[in-house]
């Protein structure tokens, strides 16, 4: 299965920062309505065009993450192998973060996403049935020190100790420079019940 890496939606993003040079330029030359109009809704159906493809290519490299702790559950496992599991997990929790401050990934999918993490932190469950020790509080305690000193890392203790929702939202605040602002940054209103979206 090919693997859709953070590289491959950073190339992708790169030609879509020129549409807002594009729409920039029209602004700065107001050019007549219309085409001011026009030019806006293209860069928004781009817009979420984008957010789509960022949201497809994290779910893709999520199940096939969850593919690989379904086969190591039933396998007996050592450290190494949690290592590299919790490597990859983080890794993409990490690339979302980062497409999150971009305004790439919606608020209320970043909270959904949040909202699983604090449940993983809580429950704790082991990783394997045969090393109990080696579960979702060992994969961060022992991943995170690569993101020693980051805003991801920090982001995600705030996570695993309050409410995502509020978490999210302040971090929405908090890079608003980064976001543009087509970007949605949708309220919890329409979240359904439980934070979840299925």
């Amino acid at each position: 299965m090919n693997q859709v890496g953070p590289d491959t939606i950073f190339n992708a993003l790169q030609g879509f920062s020129a549409l807002c040079t594009v729409y920039i330029l029209l602004l700065t030359h107001k050019t007549n309505n219309r085409a001011l109009v026009t030019a806006r809704q293209n860069l928004e159906a781009n817009i979420l065009l984008k957010q789509m493809d960022v949201y497809n290519a994290c779910s893709v490299r999520y199940e096939q993450i969850n593919a690989e702790s379904h086969r190591l559950c039933k396998m007996k496992i050592d450290e190494k192998d949690g290592l590299a599991y919790y490597l990859r997990f983080w890794e993409l929790q990490h690339n979302q973060f980062v497409f999150f401050q971009r305004g790439y990934i919606d608020t209320l999918i970043m909270i959904s996403w949040m909202n699983w993490r604090k449940d993983e932190f809580l429950a704790n469950a082991p990783l394997s049935v045969e090393n109990s020790f080696i579960d979702y509080q060992w994969g961060w305690k022992n991943i995170s020190e690569r993101f020693k000193n980051t805003e991801f890392r920090n982001f995600i203790e705030e996570v695993h100790r309050g409410d995502p929702g509020k978490v999210v939202h302040q971090a929405v605040i908090e890079y608003h420079h980064l976001r543009s602002p087509f970007m949605s940054t949708s309220s919890t209103d329409s979240l359904p019940k439980g934070g979840r979206l299925r």
